[in-house]
């Protein structure tokens, strides 16, 4: 399995990409913005609820659509996890059911953009926007 890749990387990580036209295989602009946005944010303890939430829901959906996920980290407003796959065509055929998932108890937006084409581990990170705790 991956290493967890600390949060205040993860926006270095895909920012590169921003200025590629927009294919199967890039991450768009909005989602390099969210991570970056994530980057900046503050940590609060209100959203540890949150954090652990999305985390047993995506443990829940690993099962059947075949992925590992990292444990969710959150900020004030927006949390991420990184997913790692056997293939991209793995990721492709989960994309709708992750990003349509009724996730828990939280009031959480969901984007996700699909692996790079050329990874040899397949891997991306989620997003969830949130409006606060799931208390």
């Amino acid at each position: 399995m991956a290493a967890l890749v600390p949060h205040e990387r993860l926006a270095s990580l895909f920012l590169p990409n921003v200025s590629k036209p927009r294919d199967a295989g890039t991450f768009d602009d909005t989602h390099a913005k969210l991570l970056s946005a994530y980057a900046r944010e503050e940590h609060l303890a209100s959203m540890d609820s949150t954090a652990a939430a999305l985390t047993d829901d995506l443990e829940q959906l690993s099962l059947s659509l075949k992925f590992a996920p990292q444990p969710v980290q959150c900020r004030s407003r927006t949390c991420v996890a990184s997913l790692h796959w056997q293939s991209r065509e793995a990721a492709e055929a989960a994309l709708q059911t992750i990003i349509g998932h009724r996730y828990s108890d939280t009031r959480c937006g969901v984007r996700m953009d699909l692996p790079r084409d050329s990874a040899s581990e397949p891997s991306t990170t989620v997003v969830f926007q949130c409006d606060g705790g799931s208390d």
